[in-house]
């Protein structure tokens, strides 16, 4: 699983998500469209920029865009700037979690001088923090759901599933040592 690109992802994703709030108006002006008025204009729903049932040769006999054209100023922020801010921190956490764990992985693999307990400890320590970002994603998710704040799906679950993968890695990996543990004990 390569993790340190995904999280490095999210965490752009978030800078820009600041960056671009802090340049773009959070407020419409009555007379420009909008996404949803722009689709609703149109001749159906649309499925990842295609009208629902319709193909890309349809689409190139009528002429039909697979994108829906938008201006700079129309594009809001898909988090406000105190929530991506809180998101970002939380998964900053979570990266910083699995590179440890990945460091004290290779570590121990490189090495067979560290004791099963001594690295059972150090992943510990690895999954409380991992667990805690968890459990932080969830209180800052559960916030914001009932705030009633707009904010992006797709991005929100990448975070979301980007910490919890860290979490659910850190887990099977103690449950992996403490079987193998518990078998060279029994040796």
């Amino acid at each position: 699983m390569n993790v340190y690109r995904a999280a490095s992802a999210i965490i752009g994703l978030g800078i820009s998500t600041v960056l671009v709030s802090q340049y773009v108006a959070h407020e419409k002006k009555p007379d420009q469209p909008t996404l949803a008025s722009t689709l609703d204009a149109g001749a159906g729903a649309t499925v990842g920029g295609l009208q629902e049932g319709a193909d890309q040769e349809s689409l190139a006999e009528t002429g039909d865009s697979r994108f829906v054209e938008q201006e700079l100023e129309d594009i809001e922020s898909p988090f406000t700037r105190e929530t991506v801010l809180a998101l970002n921190a939380i998964v900053e956490r979570s990266l910083s979690a699995i590179n440890e764990f990945d460091d004290a992985r290779k570590q121990a693999e490189a090495t067979s001088t560290q004791g099963q307990a001594e690295l059972l400890a150090v992943y510990q320590a690895i999954s409380e923090r991992a667990a805690l970002a968890r459990r932080d994603m969830a209180v800052e998710g559960n916030r914001m759901l009932n705030s009633g704040e707009q904010y992006n799906q797709a991005i929100f679950a990448a975070m979301v599933h980007f910490v919890e993968q860290v979490d659910d890695e850190v887990r099977r990996e103690i449950e992996t040592v403490q079987v193998v543990g518990g078998d060279e004990a029994e040796s």
